[in-house]
């Protein structure tokens, strides 16, 4: 009934983990399906590949740029070759073509070469790296916060330290700046948001919302897409609708916009729902958005586009099926199918018969006028056409403006083409395809001429350059004047005459730093170069050097005229050049320091105008990392045998920061390793820390084993070595060491004796306690605590006890040294006869200063002595006889019965009382033990030694090996050398504490030839040589006899049993009761 019980158990239980299972299964099924995000892909025309290349591109390759240094380096265009490292880019498929110098601008530079760089519009910078492919165009954006890394679909072609006055550096983590310059192929500006505003998993424009699933699956949910431009995290477009039948292809999908428009094509998407919504900016002050719903592109989207309208509000306003709304700073479009929309900004101005297009215009007045892609402020245009041009705070009357951006200025009755017009006034003036900078112009008509800060009045200027010139009624055609006046740096001349006599030389002058970046507190180098390309001679040249703020000169090839700055060259003749080499030291400068010198030259020409021209170059001045670095062992001293910690301490106390940062550990002899913090990079003794930031510390805890085989006293000299390099590669290091002590540690044995061993009741005993301090190091605050057992009482001691009779102070032992106390004590005479045990502890202090204990105990026989005389055994009342056996002698010479081992002679000299042990015996060599100055005798058959037991350099006994008798008994004669004789008596002998007690029954003495069977002794009782097995006991005999006791017994057995049981018996069977068989 049991085993079907737990059958059915566990039946029920299988039943209720399925359906656990199941329910599981379906619940997280109906979770999925509403938990689904994705996101629609719009995948690049064609991959960007561009590479930061140290020599010439390779074939296929096109060169975009060029820049000094892989970080923190200038930058040139293309068609420059000043720099090494260059910018190379290619479309990896080739199905597009690259063209450098045209197409999308990437950032502008200060110059074509030596250039800081800056982002364009937000730089004033006009050099352009441009960058064209064909038929897909480049499309770029910038992340300011990408550290060389893209969006999907897009290549970092170039970092910046900033938006402006920057240094370019590579894409490579760890050298790359923040500001990031991504393009791609015919890319989109977008990333792709899931519902959530997560980031959604990048997929194929063919595929699933999780990358996972098969076309046409069913198991797509309902969502929102959104696509957002990375630079501003603007919306641009959003699809909502139900993908749950249908692949997602947005493979055409084409998205164009600006700041204040935007157009999208999904004509060819597939899978979308059926409308979308469109976001525009709700800029201040703007009048709404303008919507042409079937527009496709940015060009489509103007005023004048099929079925527009613009919402002016209140919002939500709708207007043919399309709803706008106002959501915090964006306008929503809802029901698009095609989507074309722009910001219609027109504040505050009075604008009539004037068509504008996708133009911002405030504060103006626009009168017959047409603007086109426009941004008009704060203006009055009238009767004027103006085409792709920007105009702030200018009055343009009667004029047509073509292609031009005119800033502060003033125009009127002017015809400008093709012209950049700045901080100029210009009056009754035609200007054709000529720049204008800072120049005012009356009454003048400009040709293909280029004007900067000029003056004309009443003149006609063509196919000429006018620099730092007044010209007034003058006639000037490709750099002559025929007529007129013509006034330079205030002196009027004359016409006839070439503009090139009032215009500088054609000088030709370079600057080169011997690096940039250069890291402080280091030498600088300048190389200037000059070289006269004109067809006249520079008289008089003088070059004026202007040494950066920090710096310090230190010398220069040729050596400076006056003082340390001023280079007289004297006349350069046509053709001629010379070089001038400056050294100065760069100081202790903050990290960053921009060393600007700069230099002056001025001369003559043949007519004695005399010019001034000057040229600057940046450095960067760049920090050092500087590593303080501090080491501390734990514990110090260090006792051997322990373990010892080391933690090195590291800080950047430098201004930049420490690359490849690497510590280098030498153990010292005697250490093994055993772990560390961080875990070692190579070996045992590597540490690899990567970078280490300026003001950052990190710290390396290192754990050692040391050696027991140290000597006491030893140093352990740990040194290592912190290496790192800079930003610029160049390598730094330093170093420490630190020095540990290492301590060995006392080690104190003891030793206990009795003296004598036995003894009666109502007598003394001298308890010997041998201290030894077998350590290397001394043994400190020594104390002995003697433990006196029941019927013992103090007597006496050497030393003197201390605070009570029990406890002795011991002075330190030095390694190796032994000291003893000596106790006398007295033996209670009632006590009975027995053993007692007497214990001594000791406590010392060890190196690093904790209590160490040791102990020792020794037992004794007391009992009564009997008075028998000749004959007979040494028996004691109320006490066994037990081996090993005392003899006590104060003879001057005196010979020993047969010994045993362990068998002991108590003799006497002058200074007190001593012991001879007998601890081991061989065939023809023995082993004995003589206290009280411990010493031990390796001695032979017929040796004879004299010894000395008091320490004081002269003997005092002599022992004689007289016999050894099969390897078990010795008899040896010991002649005193000194004092008294007195008598010798048998005493009570001492056994060891794990000793059973046995009887000793002197055998009859072995017959042999040579020898005498018994020997006389000089005291009461005998003591009689015998023959004793070494184990003592015959191991044969036993096995005989029991084998015998076992025969006998069985036949006892069996006997018994026929007596018990005769034949013929039929007893009832035995039955089992409890554990017991028995029989009833």
């Amino acid at each position: 009934m049991r085993h079907q019980t737990q059958n059915g158990s566990r039946d029920y239980l299988l039943v209720f983990f399925v359906a656990t299972v199941v329910l599981s299964g379906i619940g997280l099924l109906v979770y999925t399906q509403n938990n689904i995000t994705g996101a629609i892909v719009v995948a690049p025309a064609a991959p960007l590949d561009c590479q930061f290349i140290n020599a010439s591109c390779p074939g296929g390759y096109t060169k975009v740029y060029a820049i000094s240094n892989e970080t923190n380096a200038h930058a040139e265009l293309f068609n420059e070759t000043n720099y090494g490292v260059n910018v190379c880019c290619r479309d990896s498929t080739a199905v597009n073509t690259l063209t450098a110098g045209t197409g999308t601008t990437l950032f502008n530079l200060s110059n074509f070469t030596n250039a800081h760089a800056g982002l364009n519009g937000q730089t004033p910078y006009a050099e352009a790296i441009l960058l064209n492919s064909a038929p897909n165009q480049i499309n770029c954006f910038t992340n300011e916060t990408g550290e060389g890394t893209c969006g999907f679909g897009f290549t970092c072609v170039g970092t910046l330290s900033d938006t402006t006055n920057a240094h370019v550096a590579n894409c490579t983590p760890g050298q790359a700046y923040n500001i990031t310059v991504c393009c791609s192929i015919g890319g989109l500006v977008t990333r792709y948001l899931a519902p959530n505003t997560t980031s959604a998993a990048l997929l194929t424009a063919n595929g699933s919302t999780d990358g996972t699933l098969a076309d046409n699956d069913s198991s797509y949910a309902t969502q929102n897409i959104t696509y957002l431009n990375l630079t501003t995290s603007r919306r641009f477009i959003e699809f909502t609708g139900n993908f749950n039948t249908q692949d997602v292809n947005a493979r055409e999908l084409s998205i164009t916009f600006n700041d204040t428009a935007v157009a999208v094509n999904t004509s060819q998407v597939s899978g979308k729902s059926a409308s979308h919504d469109l976001f525009l900016p709700d800029t201040i002050n703007n009048v709404g958005p303008h919507v042409c719903p079937d527009a496709d592109s940015l060009d489509e989207a103007n005023f004048s586009c099929a079925g527009g309208f613009t919402f002016d509000g209140p919002y939500p306003e709708t207007i043919s099926s399309i709803t706008a709304s106002k959501e915090n700073n964006e306008y929503r479009i809802s029901g698009l199918t095609g989507s074309g929309a722009f910001i219609a900004t027109i504040v505050n101005s009075s604008i009539t018969n004037s068509n504008i297009t996708n133009s911002s215009v405030f504060n103006s007045t626009i009168t017959d006028s047409n603007v086109t892609d426009s941004n008009i402020s704060n203006s009055t245009i009238n009767n004027s056409n103006i085409v792709n041009s920007t105009i702030n705070d200018s009055t343009v009357t009667n004029s047509s403006v073509t292609n031009s951006t005119i800033l502060n200025s003033t125009l009127v009755n002017t015809s400008v083409q093709n012209s950049i017009i700045i901080d100029s006034t210009k009056i009754n003036s035609t200007i054709i395809n000529s720049s204008v900078t800072g120049s005012v112009n009356v009454n003048c008509t400009l040709v293909n001429t280029s004007e900067s800060y000029s003056s004309c009045t009443n003149s006609t200027v063509v196919n000429t350059t006018l620099t730092n010139l007044t010209v007034i009624n003058a006639t000037i055609e490709n750099g002559f004047c025929s007529s007129g006046v013509v006034v330079f740096n205030g002196v009027p001349f004359n016409c006839p005459l070439f503009l090139f006599e009032l215009s500088p030389l054609n000088l030709v002058f370079s600057k080169v730093e011997s690096a940039d970046p250069i890291h402080k507190n280091s030498i600088l180098t300048y190389t200037i170069h000059l070289r006269n390309n004109d067809n006249q001679t520079a008289v008089n040249l003088t070059l004026n050097e202007t040494y950066p703020a920090g710096t310090t000169f230190v010398s220069s090839e040729p050596p400076a005229d006056i003082s340390n700055n001023v280079f007289i060259v004297g006349d350069l003749a046509i053709g001629a050049s010379t070089t001038i080499n400056i050294s100065v030291s760069v100081g202790d400068l903050p990290n960053g320091t921009i060393l600007t010198n700069q230099f002056n030259i001025s001369y003559q020409r043949p007519n004695n105008l005399s010019f001034f021209q000057q040229n600057s170059t940046d450095t960067t001045a760049l920090g050092v990392p500087f590593l303080a670095t501090n080491k501390t062992a734990d514990p110090d001293p260090v006792i051997k045998g322990n373990t010892i910690t080391y933690t090195i301490n590291i800080t950047n106390n430098g201004d930049e920061i420490a690359y490849n940062t690497t510590v280098d550990e030498v153990y010292p002899n005697g250490t093994s390793f055993v772990s560390s913090t961080p875990v070692p990079s190579s070996g045992n003794s590597t540490f690899s820390l990567g970078t280490l930031a300026n003001g950052s510390s990190t710290t390396v805890t290192i754990t050692l084993n040391t050696s027991l085989d140290i000597t006491n006293g030893t140093i352990l000299n740990n040194t290592y070595l912190v290496f790192t390099n800079s930003t610029l590669g160049i390598p730094f290091n330093s170093g420490n060491e630190t020095l540990t002590t290492v301590l060995g540690f006392p080690d104190i044995t003891t030793t206990k004796t009795a003296l004598p061993p036995a003894t009666a009741p109502g007598t003394s005993v001298l308890y010997q306690i041998t201290l030894t301090n077998n350590g290397d190091h001394t043994a400190e605050n020594i104390t002995l605590v003697d433990g006196y057992p029941a019927n013992v009482t103090f007597n006496s001691s050497q030393p003197a006890n201390t605070t009570d009779n029990a406890t002795f102070a011991v002075p330190n032992l030095l390694p190796g040294q032994t000291f003893i106390v000596n106790i006398s004590v007295n033996i209670s005479s009632t006590m009975p006869g027995g053993i007692l045990q007497n214990n001594a502890t000791v406590t010392y202090a060890n190196t690093s200063g904790a209590n160490v204990t040791a102990s020792t105990a020794v037992n004794h026989t007391i009992g009564l002595v009997s008075g028998g005389q000749g004959g007979g055994s040494n028996n004691f009342v109320g006490a066994q006889i037990i081996r090993p056996r005392t003899y006590t002698t104060d003879s001057d010479s005196f010979l020993t019965p047969y010994l045993n081992r362990k068998d002991t002679v108590v003799f006497r000299t002058e200074d007190g009382i001593h012991s001879l042990i007998v601890d081991e015996i061989g065939l023809t060599t023995l082993t004995v033990t003589i206290q009280s100055t411990p010493q031990t005798l390796n001695l032979q058959l017929a040796d004879r030694k004299d010894v000395d037991v008091n320490g004081d350099g002269t003997a005092d006994v002599t022992v004689v090996v007289v016999d050894i008798y099969r390897a078990q008994q010795t008899q040896l004669r010991l002649i005193r050398t000194r004092g008294a004789q007195t008598e010798i008596r048998p005493e009570e002998i001492i056994r060891a504490p794990q000793q059973e007690p046995t009887v000793q029954t002197p055998a009859p003495a072995p017959v042999r030839e040579t020898r005498p069977q018994t020997q006389t002794l000089p005291f009461a009782g005998q003591a009689i040589k015998t023959d004793m097995p070494a184990s003592g006991t015959d191991p044969i005999a036993f096995i005989l006899v029991s084998i015998i006791v076992f025969l006998a017994l069985a036949v006892a057995a069996m006997l018994a049993w026929r007596k018990t049981h005769p034949p013929g018996h039929s007893g009832p069977e035995p039955q089992v009761v409890g554990w017991k068989l028995r029989h009833k």
